[in-house]
């Protein structure tokens, strides 16, 4: 009998081994293919055209040259080609305000920036559409413009809108103030 109980044991030690989380045992498994087929990436680019300054008035101006005062509103004009290619693609049009820097380091400078990059903003209307006609502005939304984009080409007359207010507080700060507009631009970032 005390064979029997020895055997017992050894043979519950054996079976707790093999049934232990770092031993070979598994339950059945198998896979099934589920219908698929290849997926593609879609993309979405777009390239500005040659852009025109204009003031308040409508004239045309050098911005390189212009001295901008209180009261003073500038505009940019271009065409932006969209390629939009995806299922259910959305954009974000919107200015790239990180491109809209002070000259130096001085209060003049830094004041003026503060102003302009608070008072930049864009607009665009649909000009055309590759397969079909041009349809309704884009949605407006706070300093952007929040794009359902179709499939394919489509051509936008965009307008970046730099205001400097005529009554804004503390404007003597900015006086002589110098920013740069070299590399503004505007940015299509695509969003869910």
């Amino acid at each position: 009998m005390n064979r029997m109980i020895k055997g017992f044991i050894a043979g519950a030690a054996v079976a707790a081994l093999l049934l232990g989380g770092s031993g070979t045992f598994a339950l059945w498994i198998d896979t099934a293919a589920v219908a698929g087929a290849d997926i593609t990436a879609g993309t979405l680019t777009v390239k500005a055209g040659e852009g025109v300054w204009t003031d308040q008035t409508e004239a045309a101006i050098n911005i390189a040259d212009y001295r901008i005062v209180p009261g003073d509103t500038l505009t940019y004009q271009t065409l932006l080609d969209v390629e939009a290619l995806g299922d259910n693609i959305k954009a974000l049009l919107s200015v790239d305000k990180g491109q809209l820097t002070a000259n130096s380091d001085s209060a003049e400078d830094k004041a003026l920036e503060k102003i302009l990059k608070e008072y930049t903003d864009v607009s665009a209307v649909e000009v055309s559409r590759h397969e079909g006609p041009a349809g309704p502005a884009p949605v407006r939304g706070d300093q952007s413009i929040d794009f359902e984009l179709l499939q394919g080409s489509v051509q936008y007359q965009v307008i970046v809108t730099i205001t400097f207010p005529a009554e804004y507080e503390d404007d003597d700060a900015a006086k002589t103030g110098s920013v740069n507009l070299s590399e503004l631009g505007v940015k299509l970032t695509q969003h869910l």
